[in-house]
C-alpha cells in the first residue's frame, strides 16, 4: 500500500512538472511572437531644412571664367525605426526576468516638402554650363541624409530609448531593453 502512494506521489509530481515546463515554454514562444508581431518600432523622428548650393563653372584660356549656380531650399521630414519582425538582422533574447532587443537602426522615411521648394539660380553667360533644376530634386532627399545622419547617429548613440522600451514593456509584461547593433548610411536608403 505504501508503495503504491509513493508512485501515485512520483506520478503526481512529473506530471506537475512537465506541465510547469510546458508553460514557461509556451509563455516564451507568446512573448517571441508579440514582439516579433510589431513590425517598426519607431525610434527617431526629426524635422529639417536643407539648404543646397551646387556650382558648375568652365574656365577658358585661364583668365575667363563662367560659372553658373542653384540654390536650394526644402523642409522635411525623416523617421528611423528598428523592424523586430526581422529574424535575420534582429536578436530578441528572453531571460526569466527581462527581454534584450538587437536590432539593427533603418531609415523608414525621408519626405520632402515640396510647397517649402525654393530654388534660386544665378545663370551663367554662356549657355554650356548649365544646371538641371529638376535632377538636384531628384537627389535632395540623399543629401538631406549626408547632412543629418551623422549628428543622429551622435545622439542616439547617447540617447536612452526609455520610451521604446516601456511600450514593448507594456506588450511583453517584462523590462525590455534595446540595444542598437548598426547605424544605417544615405546608400541605404530606397525611394
Amino acid at each position: 500500500m505504501l508503495a503504491v502512494l509513493f508512485a501515485a506521489a512520483a506520478l503526481y509530481l512529473f506530471t506537475r512538472k512537465g506541465c510547469t515546463d510546458s508553460t514557461e515554454t509556451s509563455q516564451y514562444n507568446v512573448t517571441l511572437q508579440q514582439l516579433r508581431g510589431v513590425n517598426k518600432l519607431v525610434i527617431w523622428e526629426q524635422d529639417f531644412t536643407l539648404n543646397d548650393l551646387q556650382t558648375k563653372e568652365r574656365t577658358y584660356m585661364k583668365w575667363f571664367t563662367t560659372k553658373e549656380s542653384v540654390i536650394t531650399t526644402v523642409s522635411g521630414r525623416m523617421g528611423f525605426h528598428i523592424d523586430l519582425s526581422d529574424s535575420i538582422h534582429t536578436c530578441i533574447t528572453r531571460t526569466a526576468e527581462s527581454v534584450l532587443v538587437q536590432a539593427p537602426l533603418q531609415i523608414t522615411y525621408v519626405s520632402l516638402d515640396m510647397a517649402s521648394l525654393k530654388q534660386v539660380k544665378d545663370a551663367s553667360v554662356n549657355p554650356a554650363v548649365n544646371i538641371d533644376e529638376k535632377e538636384i530634386i531628384k537627389h535632395l532627399d540623399q543629401k538631406a541624409l549626408e547632412q543629418y545622419l551623422p549628428a543622429i547617429k551622435a545622439t542616439l548613440s547617447t540617447k536612452a530609448l526609455t520610451d521604446q522600451e516601456y511600450q514593448l514593456q507594456k506588450l511583453t509584461g517584462l523590462p525590455v531593453r534595446i540595444e542598437i547593433t548598426g547605424m544605417p548610411t544615405p546608400s541605404q536608403y530606397q525611394k
